[in-house]
Formats: C-alpha cells, structure tokens, sequence
C-alpha cells in the first residue's frame, strides 16, 4: 500500500462524494461502499499502534487528520497537524491545529522517562538539588538549582510562558 505524500493527488470535490467529516466527534464516515469492511455510513479508517487514525483511499494511505484539515479547510496543511490535547485520534476540529515542528514539540506530552511529574526538571543525585532548565532551538536552557521542588517548577513554568510553550506542554495522557 502506498502512503499519500506531502501533497497526494486527490482533490477535496472527489473526498466530499466518499467521505463525510463530523467536527464535532472528529470522525469521518463513508459515504459509499468502498470495500466490504469499508461500506456506507460505517466509520472510515483504523486507530494504527502509534495512536493515529489512517484511511485507505484508492489504495493509498492517509492520515485521517491531514484529510479533516484538507476536507475543512480546501488545502493541504503545509507544516504538521498539532492535536491540542494530545490524544492523536481525536480529530474533532477544535482539536488539530496546523502547528510548525517548533509549535508541536512546545505542546508535547510529558515523556515516559520522565521521575518527576514535570518537563524540564529533574532530581540531581550529585547535587542532592532540584535541577530545571528548558530545550530551545535544539540547545539547553539552564534554569536554575533549587532546594525546594515547588521554586525548580515555577522557573520551568515561567520559562514555558516566556518562550511560547502550550499550556497543555508536559501533562500525561
């Protein structure tokens, strides 16, 4: 199966016959038979292991958020689709966002390595201290050491204020 690329030739008049979208619930349904597991009004796509809706057309594999956006909107997004409360199969429309590389990692989920509960801060074994510090422009921003947890947090929380972090930057699923 191929998979569509930055600008698949498919045209929003041909996916309005096939497809109707929801931008309430996010879900797209078909509007004609396409196969046996894909058959008028039944819902359009799979959920795939990384957590992500795709749907086959004509053989070639779509993200199901990139067809909303194409569908809604009557272009292609040119960065990438930011889903604004992380869950990547929620694809109702006040969800997605067209987000540059920068503006989505600035809206990501807390990574499973993380001890603390917080982005950015971390236990220092060698300085028995709370450490903070902030990733910009692929390099490191020191925040500070700190005694107390609570004052390594507010640094790591102003320093997501100041440089444009999401509110929703570092929360878990």
């Amino acid at each position: 199966m191929k998979k569509a690329q930055n600008h698949p030739q498919i045209t929003k008049e041909y996916l309005d016959t096939i497809l109707r979208y929801d931008p309430n619930t996010g879900i797209l349904r078909w509007l004609v038979d396409k196969s046996p597991s894909a058959r008028y009004g039944h819902i359009a796509g799979h959920i795939h292991n990384t957590g992500y809706t795709y749907i086959k057309i004509d053989g070639v594999r779509y993200s199901a958020h990139r067809l909303i956006w194409f569908i809604t909107y009557g272009s292609w997004p040119i960065n990438q689709i930011d889903h604004e409360n992380h869950i990547r199969s929620c694809n109702t429309i006040d969800n997605i966002k067209e987000a540059t590389s920068t503006q989505n990692n600035r809206n990501a989920t807390l990574r499973v390595d993380n001890k603390s509960g917080v982005s950015g801060v971390y236990w220092s074994i060698d300085k028995r201290k709370w450490v903070a510090n902030i990733s910009i422009g692929g390099r490191t921003v020191y925040l500070g050491i700190y005694e107390d947890f609570f004052d390594a947090v507010c640094a790591r929380k102003s320093a997501d204020i100041k440089y444009g972090f999401h509110a929703n930057h570092g929360q878990s699923l």
